[in-house]
């Protein structure tokens, strides 16, 4: 599907993911790539996260493949730095938009500075 979606259906989508990204973290693991590609509706209407390889414990985690939907990851992903389970929170905000305005807002300019070095 494509387009924004009713707020009453992105609350209940929001919740479902919120809810299964704490499942995660209480278990330790990152996702590192939530994005509407790897959210599945199932047969009851309920979300289900997919797409777990580029998942990861928590423990200074630094490399990212290059596999992730680059629109969705954070900026120290990006850059190959330390993260920890805030990267998911800034996928999370990027989701939250685009389930609200079907659009995926302007790409900070580290995505320049990004595709930029992956060039040369």
């Amino acid at each position: 599907r494509s387009g924004p979606i009713s707020p009453t259906d992105a609350r209940f989508y929001v919740c479902e993911v919120v809810q299964g990204l704490s499942t995660l973290h209480a278990a330790n693991i990152i996702y590192r790539d939530l994005s509407p590609s790897n959210i599945l509706i199932d047969h009851m209407g309920h979300v289900v996260l997919s797409n777990f390889c580029n998942a990861a414990l928590f423990s200074a985690t630094k490399a990212m493949p290059p596999s992730a939907t680059m629109e969705y990851l954070a900026p120290e992903i990006l850059l190959g730095w330390t993260h920890d389970f805030a990267v998911d929170c800034w996928s999370f905000g990027v989701l939250l938009h685009f389930l609200l305005t079907g659009t995926v807002s302007s790409l900070p300019p580290i995505y320049d500075y990004y595709q930029n070095l992956t060039a040369s």
